[in-house]
C-alpha cells in the first residue's frame, strides 16, 4: 500500500482544527454538566426547560450520547496535541540538519550524500572509490566528519566501516 506524504503545513492545520474541535466538544460537555447538575434542567425544549429529578441526573450524564461527546472531545484534543508535537519535533530536527549542513565543506557534503545514498554504511575504500578521492583525502574527510559526530568508524579488515549517525547527519530536504 502506498501512502502520499502529508506536508508539515497540512499536519499543522489538522492539529489546530483537531484542538479547536476537541475544545468545542469539551465545552459542550461542560454545558451539559451545568444544565444537569446546577440548573436542574437538560436541554431546554421549545416549551421551556425540563426539570430532571435528582436520581435521573446521573442517568442523563452517563447516557451514550453525552459520553460520546466527552470521548470525542478528549480524542480530538489528544490528536491535535500529538500532531502539533510531531510537527514541532520535525521542524526542530530539520533546522538542526540545516545548521549542520551549512557548516560542512563540499567534500564532507558529498561524503554524507554518498553514505545516505548507500543506506548509511560503506567502507572507507568504497567511499573513496565512489567519490574519486585518494585514500588520504577520504581519511581526512572522514576524520573531520567523525570529529563533528556525524559518522562513526569501526575497523573492518584492512579498511574501516563508515556508518552514518542517524540523528543529526542527514541532508536537509529540498523544497
Amino acid at each position: 500500500m502506498h501512502f502520499t506524504p502529508v506536508s508539515e503545513r497540512t499536519l499543522n492545520r489538522l492539529g489546530l482544527i483537531s484542538l479547536l474541535f476537541g475544545g468545542f466538544l469539551l465545552i459542550a460537555f461542560s454545558g451539559i454538566v451545568y444544565s444537569v447538575f446546577w440548573r436542574g434542567e437538560f436541554l431546554a425544549d421549545v416549551m421551556g426547560p425540563r426539570r430532571l429529578p435528582p436520581d435521573a441526573r446521573t442517568a442523563v450524564l452517563f447516557s451514550p450520547p453525552v459520553l460520546f461527546v466527552l470521548l470525542c472531545g478528549v480524542v480530538f484534543l489528544a490528536n491535535g496535541y500529538l500532531l502539533l508535537k510531531y510537527v514541532r519535533q520535525h521542524e526542530r530536527r530539520q533546522s538542526r540538519k540545516d545548521a549542520v549542513w551549512s557548516v560542512l565543506t563540499p567534500d564532507e557534503k558529498s561524503a554524507i550524500s554518498a553514505l545516505e545514498g548507500r543506506g548509511g554504511e560503506l567502507t572507507q575504500k568504497e567511499l573513496s572509490l565512489l567519490l574519486g578521492f585518494s585514500a588520504v583525502k577520504a581519511h581526512r574527510v572522514l576524520q573531520r566528519l567523525e570529529e563533528k559526530k556525524l559518522i562513526t568508524t569501526h575497523p573492518f579488515g584492512m579498511t574501516k566501516k563508515v556508518i552514518l549517525a542517524r540523528d543529526d547527519s542527514a541532508k536537509p530536504e529540498t523544497k
